[in-house]
């Protein structure tokens, strides 16, 4: 998703979309900081295909670009949209922690793919 530095780039009447593949306009935005320190930036967005429905996103439940994204990120936002569409709907916190685990996961299966076949290459 994105990161506090390409949120500071967002402004008022912007596209981004959620992990649902939504695309959104950017109503307003709001910063908040601690110790002097940027700490989180939210978004005030509408559906582009629904301008009633409204909502507040943290920075890091948007993106301004699928092909941007990195593999990992591409292929969780794949899954959510296909294997466990309701996923969308959880709490910031567990989605967080679900993310983190499936790139754990899929780095650690790349990485044993890799693997894989660097061995089978040794072997012929």
């Amino acid at each position: 998703m994105m990161t506090l530095r390409q949120a500071l780039g967002i402004h008022s009447g912007d596209i981004v979309y959620n992990i649902a593949g939504t695309e959104l306009k950017v109503k307003d935005y709001s910063v908040t900081f601690a110790h002097g320190e940027l700490k989180n930036a939210y978004f005030k967005c509408i559906d582009n295909n629904d301008p009633t429905w409204e909502f507040t996103y943290g920075y890091d439940e948007l993106y301004q670009n699928f092909e941007d994204l990195p593999d990992d990120e591409q292929s969780f936002l794949s899954w959510v949209r296909t294997v466990y569409p309701d996923l969308k709907y959880r709490f910031d916190d567990d989605l967080n922690e679900i993310r983190t685990a499936y790139s754990a996961g899929f780095f650690a299966g790349l990485t044993n793919q890799l693997k894989t076949r660097a061995e089978e290459q040794l072997q012929k």
